[in-house]
């Protein structure tokens, strides 16, 4: 996943002294990439960066707001260097790198500028699995089966629990949960599996 171009930016810069205007149109109205960003955040639907290849700035920074993230073990590199070239992180890596490692960390690779290797970004949990490269696509393919697998209506409803309960207050986060928790339980799929366990059988999920 590509970064910006950095002499798109610098143009940018130098002709309209930051960004250009619709980019920065009306007070606290967000850029369209943070909208895009939030977008996956909320979907129910699971989703997956798989990144067999360097993941640098917005490319990054996309992969941050996706639900899980395996990488290639290569020669390849994961970070936000923007500070490197005189700028910040621009599309919620300030925001999510603090929220996912913590304000101390995250000020330390963003600062640096630090670039990480895929073993790096995995031993500090921004990398969910870690696959050798030439198994990498097979690997992908088998994670996204399993989870396919799963209850879709539960792993939708834990998805939303945890990525919205994560920004909350915990006495909210825990009505959130309840809410969602609920949810699950007036399923049909929750009664019909929980019937099916009870007698020892299998049960495929129906979305419902």
């Amino acid at each position: 996943m590509a970064h910006y171009d950095v002499a798109e930016l610098a143009d940018t810069a130098e002709t309209h002294h930051g960004l250009p205007e619709h980019m920065t149109r009306g007070q606290g109205e967000l850029h369209a990439v943070h909208r895009l960003c939030l977008r996956l955040e909320h979907m129910p639907a699971i989703t997956i960066a798989a990144l067999n290849g360097n993941a640098a700035g917005g490319g990054c920074e996309v992969s941050l707001a996706c639900d899980f993230r395996l990488m290639a073990d290569g020669p390849y590199s994961y970070g936000l260097p923007e500070t490197t070239v005189g700028i910040i992180p621009g599309a919620g890596g300030t925001q999510r790198f603090a929220h996912m490692l913590g304000t101390a960390k995250a000020l330390d690779l963003i600062l640096h500028g630090t670039m990480l290797t895929p073993q790096e970004a995995f031993d500090l949990g921004l990398i969910h699995r870690l696959y050798p490269d030439a198994e990498f696509r097979q690997r992908v393919a088998e994670f996204a089966e399993t989870l396919a697998s799963r209850a879709p209506i539960a792993i939708s409803a834990a998805k939303q629990a945890i990525n919205h309960g994560a920004y909350l207050p915990l006495e909210e986060g825990l009505s959130f949960e309840q809410r969602a928790f609920n949810r699950t339980m007036q399923s049909e799929d929750a009664v019909a599996a929980m019937r099916a366990w009870l007698r020892g059988e299998d049960y495929q999920w129906r979305g419902r």
